[in-house]
């Protein structure tokens, strides 16, 4: 048990904050590109960091944050109406409220605990407000491994073995991980310098997962993708997105990006689009299958409990990733 502590913070954003993210994602503040429901949940992934490191920061905080690391992170942008590119320029008015769960699940080499951030804009015409993005960082803080720790079991799990589309591909250069730091304030040593990486047991500096996640989803969102994704890329409702860190990305990187392919007579395309990102042939991002808001959700009140029974083992030399996008039936409003 951990003693549970939130704070607030005002948020403004402004152009030069957009620029900064793209010049971060494209390497150029001027793109073609259309503002799309995935641009706007990762911008405001980064904007909002700052509160998550204060959470870290926090006297009483158990959580070490030069001794932990992000395992996994979920994204869900509630309301895409009020998130388009040019409320995002001058959000007024807007809140961060940063809570740090009470609750610890002991894993096989230490303990998750959740951090959980909520966006809040004023209500037009109303004096409350409402929530239009959330996200839940869960970070890992490595203590005494347990032996014989039982894992979740997947085995006939029954899920589909999945087919890839042609590979896309981009760079992560040795520079970027700075730029991406600029904007979601997240300079921790590994990612900035290689001498520090280097002591905390890696091979050379590492980018930010939510930065190579970004940069994914921008080629993705420029690329030709099957048709049968055409109503999710379309659809103008809530989605969320979750990522689980497994595999560091050493900069500078070549890295492959693709969309499993279209299954004949599955319905699903309208709901989910699963992808996965491979470096020197190893995923280092992979879809996970998806679940309604609910199911994540046992308590409705409570984002805390999110993925409460479930057991994931990382290691912080061999970290990978699982990913998966979905169309939000299940996001509440």
């Amino acid at each position: 048990m951990m003693n549970e502590f939130s704070l607030t913070m005002p948020l403004r954003t402004s152009q030069q904050d957009l620029n900064a993210y793209t010049l971060a994602v494209e390497r150029k503040t001027q793109t073609n590109a259309s503002w799309t429901r995935s641009t706007a949940m990762l911008f405001l992934s980064a904007l909002t960091e700052p509160a998550m490191l204060l959470l870290l920061a926090e006297s009483s905080c158990k959580l070490r944050p030069l001794g932990a690391v992000n395992v996994r992170n979920r994204f869900e942008l509630i309301r895409p109406d009020l998130c388009t590119e040019h409320t995002l320029k001058s959000f007024s008015g807007a809140g961060v409220t940063a809570s740090r769960s009470k609750h610890v699940r002991r894993v096989k080499r230490g303990f998750e605990v959740d951090l959980i951030l909520t966006l809040d804009i004023p209500a037009g015409g109303s004096s409350g407000t409402v929530t239009v993005f959330r996200q839940i960082f869960t970070i890992l803080q490595f203590a005494k491994p347990v032996k014989d720790f039982a894992r979740k079991d997947e085995s006939g799990s029954g899920s589909q073995a999945l087919e890839w589309t042609d590979a896309l591909l981009f760079d992560v250069e040795y520079d970027e991980p700075s730029a991406w730091a600029r904007v979601c304030k997240d300079y921790n040593p590994i990612h900035i310098s290689a001498i520090a990486a280097k002591l905390f047991g890696f091979p050379g500096k590492i980018a930010h997962g939510n930065h190579v996640a970004a940069k994914a989803f921008a080629l993705l969102e420029r690329s030709l993708l099957p048709s049968e994704y055409s109503t999710l890329c379309r659809s103008k409702r809530p989605i969320w997105m979750e990522v689980v860190f497994k595999r560091p990305i050493i900069v500078p990187a070549v890295l492959k990006v693709m969309v499993a392919k279209p299954v004949a007579n599955l319905e699903s395309h309208d709901d989910s689009m699963p992808f996965q990102i491979l470096g020197m042939n190893k995923v280092v991002v992979k879809h996970d299958d998806a679940r309604s808001f609910a199911d994540d959700h046992e308590d409705d009140n409570d984002p805390t409990t999110a993925d409460t029974g479930k057991q994931l083992t990382v290691d912080h030399r061999n970290m990978y990733k699982r990913t998966r996008v979905c169309r939000e039936d299940d996001v509440k409003k």
